[in-house]
This record gives structure tokens, C-alpha cells and sequence, in this order.
């Protein structure tokens, strides 16, 4: 995603009164959609954080790219007040632009990363004195236990911590994986906390069938339910597929990583295992395993849980200890 695409797909969120002023930021997220934090909104309003009665209220917000300083009206069509709720599904605000003013705006992809540790980011919001915009770098880290994921900051990221910045995304190359919401008041700890995009589509179904399904799911590798999307790999699939068929039934798949054998065997070679074409063919039984530093146990602890689902923990130790051991010595 491109700094381009990111400024035109936010808008600002003003308060209210004779003297506005920016108080936060809001993604658009599908025509006429806007997503932001709960605790936005409020301030908006001259509310506490934790206002509760936000729905079917308007807000004024302005594109900063399309039109800055034209105010258009958006109602709270989704409201979870600033209160802790399990698995995180709480701050979030959805705003719906009134009729005519729905027209506007880039809507920003909206990204499900479940692997976020490590990976690089931006955050783009509207802090005080930077009415256009400001950026901060950080790493992000992983799921805390309120559901939320932690964001690690660079030596500029004391930026996020300042209130214009709530409610603005969280970007990596793939797309829009988070809704900042708040930053740690020392500034010297450079830390902040997202919104994961899995929470807010659990907690927004409307939102969910509202985006549909995207044919790309960024840096993520394709699944076996992804199998309707995955294009352009069918010779390779069905050269896998047949090489499987025949003794000694086992085909090795290497290359570079990042290379797409993942997207392939998931979503190019199961799907053509589970349901074959051919007349007589028997389907297989995928099983999917992550060998790790201990292969063989690993490989046993799958093959047990898959032949007898809902087995006694105790017994599935033994058992696959003494798979991985026969493993192990070629018996």
C-alpha cells in the first residue's frame, strides 16, 4: 500500500462547538463505511471515554485529500463503548456517511494477520499543530490478554501516543491489519496497542459481509478455503497431484521461502486430493503438521489426534511417544 493510498483512504474526526478542532482519525473501509474508536467519537461529543449512548448520533468528519475543511455529517451505525469485553470488542465505532455525502473516499483493505509478531509497520493520524497528517514506525508484537496486539515503537513513535492518532490504521505491506487506540503515557516506553482487523470483523458482522471476500490475502499464504481464488498454479497442482498417486505415493516440495509452496499444497494440491476427479479415485485425508524443532513427535501427536479425535491427553503422550520412537529408528 502506498503513502498515496493511505492518506485518501482517512478521514479526520472533528468536535463539535463554534471552535472545532481534530480530535482523531477514521478509515474508510467500504463506500460510505468509516471505522474508528468508540473513545474518538466521545471526545467528539464532550463525552467521557466510556460514553455509552453513541448510537444514531452524527459526528463531523472531512476528507483531508477529496475536500479538507468541508464538513460532512456520518452517524454511528455500530457502538461498543471504552469497556473491556472479552476478546477485545470493545472502543470501536462504525460511521455511515448521510445519503449524498457517500461517494467519496478510497476505502483502505482490511488485513487478518495471525502471525503479527515482528513485522514492520506505519501509523497515520492527525496529532495536534499536524492538521495534515503525521506518521509513526513501529514492530508489531503479538495478542495480549485483552485481545488487543501491542505495537513497539521507533525512536519517533512517542507520536503515537499523543491523542490524534487514535482511531487511525495500522499499515503493513499488505494492507490495514489494526485500529490504533491507545499509546502508553510515558513517552519514553514507546509503546501502543491496536485493534486487531479479526477482532473488529468478529465483532462487526455487518462489516464482514459488507467487504465480501478479497481474492488476496497479502503476504498470508492461501488455504484450503481459499482454494476458489487461488489461480494461475493448475499444471503444477495436477503434476503434484498425479505424482502422488503413484508408488511410492510421496512427492518432496522445495524452494525459496516466500516462493508460494504453501498456497500451492494447501489450496492447489488438497483440494484436488480431498474431492479427486477421476472416476474410482479414492480421496485422501489431509493432514496438516508443522515438523519444528522435534519432527518425528510432532508428526505423531497429528497422525494420533487424526485417527482418534477427542483422545484422552495422557494417552495421546504415550501413544505418540512411541509413534515418534518407531519413527525415529525406521521401524
Amino acid at each position: 500500500m502506498t503513502s498515496e493510498d493511505l492518506v485518501r483512504g482517512v478521514v479526520r474526526i472533528w468536535s463539535e462547538g463554534d471552535t472545532p478542532a481534530i480530535v482523531g482519525t477514521g478509515v474508510m473501509v467500504a463506500p460510505g463505511l468509516v471505522l474508528t474508536c468508540a473513545h474518538v467519537v466521545a471526545r467528539a461529543w464532550g463525552e467521557a471515554s466510556d460514553f455509552e449512548e453513541g448510537l444514531d448520533r452524527a459526528v463531523r468528519i472531512d476528507l483531508p485529500t477529496k475536500a479538507p475543511g468541508v464538513w460532512r455529517d456520518a452517524v454511528v451505525t455500530h457502538w461498543l463503548p471504552r469497556r473491556p469485553a472479552p476478546g477485545g470488542a470493545y472502543d470501536l465505532a462504525g460511521l455511515r456517511f448521510t445519503p449524498g455525502h457517500d461517494d467519496v473516499g478510497a476505502p483502505l483493505p482490511l488485513v487478518v494477520d495471525d502471525a503479527p509478531w515482528g513485522k514492520t509497520c506505519r501509523v497515520f493520524g492527525f496529532p495536534a499543530g499536524r492538521p495534515d497528517g503525521s506518521y509513526a514506525s513501529g514492530v508489531l508484537r503479538d495478542v495480549l490478554a485483552n485481545g488487543w496486539t501491542l505495537v513497539k515503537g521507533g525512536p519517533e513513535a512517542r507520536e503515537f501516543t499523543r491523542p490524534g492518532f487514535s482511531g487511525g490504521p495500522v499499515v503493513t505491506d499488505a494492507g490495514v491489519v489494526g485500529l490504533l487506540t491507545e499509546g502508553d503515557a510515558d513517552v519514553r516506553v514507546r509503546e501502543a496497542v491496536m485493534i486487531p482487523v479479526r477482532t473488529i470483523l468478529a465483532a462487526w458482522p455487518e462489516l464482514h459481509r459488507r467487504l465480501g471476500r478479497s481474492p488476496y490475502p497479502g503476504l498470508a499464504a492461501f488455504t484450503a478455503a481459499d482454494a476458489a481464488y487461488f489461480r494461475g498454479r493448475a499444471d503444477a497442482a495436477d503434476e503434484i497431484t498425479s505424482a502422488l498417486a503413484a508408488p511410492p505415493h510421496l512427492v518432496v516440495l522445495t524452494g525459496p521461502s516466500g516462493s508460494g509452496k504453501s498456497s500451492l499444497l494447501a489450496a492447489g494440491v488438497v483440494p484436488r486430493l480431498v474431492a479427486p476427479s477421476g472416476v474410482g479415485a479414492t480421496p485422501w485425508r489431509p493432514l496438516v503438521w508443522t515438523p519444528g524443532p522435534a519432527p518425528f513427535p510432532a508428526f505423531a501427536r497429528a497422525l494420533l489426534r487424526a485417527e482418534h479425535p477427542g483422545v484422552d491427553p495422557v494417552r495421546l503422550s504415550v501413544e505418540a511417544a512411541r509413534l515418534a520412537s518407531d519413527l525415529d529408528s525406521g521401524r
